[in-house]
């Protein structure tokens, strides 16, 4: 409006009128950074900034450190110091590195991290490191992907150590996986939780955005952070042994390994017969505190596999051969897992399954009548954080997968409720021959 516009020197018109009006320019700097005065956040004057790097390469992030401001440019990575605007000082920390998606960048540990044309690299005050030396396989084939930054999202997870990135496979253009690093132990991890988004947000809980749903991480510190989307179902009815029961689930196919949850108490499920029209019948391990026409929710598991480094038993060329394979575990806590096995002369073997029923017929009084647990305690949602006396899980490996040089185990898990606490593994192994090769 006219009133407004005589706030501005020179005064502002409200109609444009050729030759009348009072016009912009553009002052497009794509190296420059930009503060503000001093005490006033709103206020940032024309001449308030420093320039970084080659200007016609492009600042894609600028993410603050503890003592300094990481710049991560098109034509490198650079930091800012200094204490005021009078002594603002820009220095190159590294011209071989340059990120390649802008989204990928995130602060963890006052280091920051993002995907460069090196592969995923962690910048601190005084250097770059690669930090995806383990899985640059495959990071480095989708480097040059046009689609990669777009398609990358990530987020620095303080309390959980970890560094979350989700983004493109190899020979993909649509994000399709989730890397995860854990700085305590320097391990990666890969996921399908996808997100476009995420911050650590209230109560210290991770917010995941993926298309037009937001996800909040549970973090109860109990047994429901093993599982994973919950979804309401109807009990229909009950047999009247309480182990199997007619359920109506419209937002999610039941499958072996989901849970039930009424009062706190796991009705595990173990077998799923489809009746159509969103009805399910469904047996459970054990005995279920469900009714007819309870109004509860399952939780969805977890599949989880891992694979675990090769096992030579000390002497790599020696042939050997392996028998049997124990999994010792902190707490009565795996109902059920598979396991299978791969060498140097098969790349696979049957799977072998381990489930609790086959060694115990106790149902929810422990791992034995008057047992592990206190006395008639059905399976809860409450962690067991000290460590319990648990029954060793005890395999034997495929005769045809038995002898070889070395042997890698492959686990997988898809009970839900469940941590895979295993503390030890041991091997039954008998080398018979000195030779490298058959």
């Amino acid at each position: 409006t006219t009133a407004v516009g005589q706030g501005f020197a020179p005064a502002l018109t409200d109609s444009f009128v050729v030759g009348a009006g009072v016009f912009s320019r553009s002052d497009q700097q794509p190296n420059a950074v930009f503060f503000s005065k001093v005490g006033e956040s709103e206020a940032v004057p024309i001449i308030n900034f420093v320039l970084v790097g080659s200007r016609n390469k492009d600042i894609l992030r600028v993410l603050p450190l503890q003592d300094s401001v990481i710049v991560l440019k098109e034509d490198g990575v650079f930091k800012i110091t200094g204490t005021s605007p009078s002594n603002f000082q820009v220095t190159q920390i590294d011209n071989t590195v340059f990120i390649i998606a802008s989204s990928s960048a995130a602060l963890l540990a006052n280091q920051v991290y993002f995907l460069a044309n090196q592969g995923i690299c962690v910048a601190t005050d005084s250097s770059v490191e690669i930090l995806s030396r383990r899985i640059e396989n495959v990071i480095e084939s989708i480097v040059g992907n046009s689609a990669i930054s777009a398609q990358t999202s990530a987020i620095g997870y303080e309390s959980d150590r970890t560094y979350r990135i989700s983004t493109i496979q190899p020979d993909t253009s649509t994000q399709d996986i989730t890397y995860t690093h854990n700085t305590i132990n320097d391990t990666w991890t890969q996921g399908d939780q996808l997100f476009q988004g995420a911050v650590v947000g209230p109560n210290n809980r991770l917010y995941l955005i993926n298309g037009n749903v937001i996800y909040k991480e549970r973090k109860y510190a109990n047994r429901l952070d093993y599982v994973g989307q919950n979804y309401p179902i109807t009990v229909t009815a009950m047999s009247s042994d309480s182990t199997s029961a007619t359920i109506t689930s419209a937002a999610h196919t039941p499958v072996a390994g989901d849970v039930i949850l009424k009062s706190d108490i796991f009705s595990r499920i173990k077998t799923v017969t489809s009746l159509g029209a969103n009805s399910y019948t469904v047996t459970f391990r054990s005995g279920s505190n469900l009714v007819a026409l309870d109004a509860v929710s399952l939780f969805a598991r977890i599949v989880s596999q891992v694979a675990f480094a090769p096992f030579h038993a000390g002497q790599v060329g020696r042939a050997k051969q392996f028998s049997q394979l124990q999994f010792h575990t902190r707490s009565p806590s795996i109902t059920r897992m598979v396991t299978s096995f791969q060498g140097p002369i098969f790349g696979g073997s049957e799977e072998t399954v381990w489930d609790i029923s086959d060694v115990s017929t106790s149902g929810g009084w422990g791992e034995e009548p008057w047992g592990f647990f206190a006395f008639g305690q059905p399976d809860g949602i409450t962690n067991l954080y000290t460590t319990q006396p648990a029954p060793p899980i005890r395999l034997y490996v495929p005769l045809f997968q038995q002898r070889s040089e070395f042997i890698q185990t492959i686990l997988l898990h898809e009970e839900g409720g469940e941590g895979i606490e295993i503390q030890a593994m041991s091997w039954a192994v008998r080398g018979y021959g000195e030779r490298t090769s058959k």
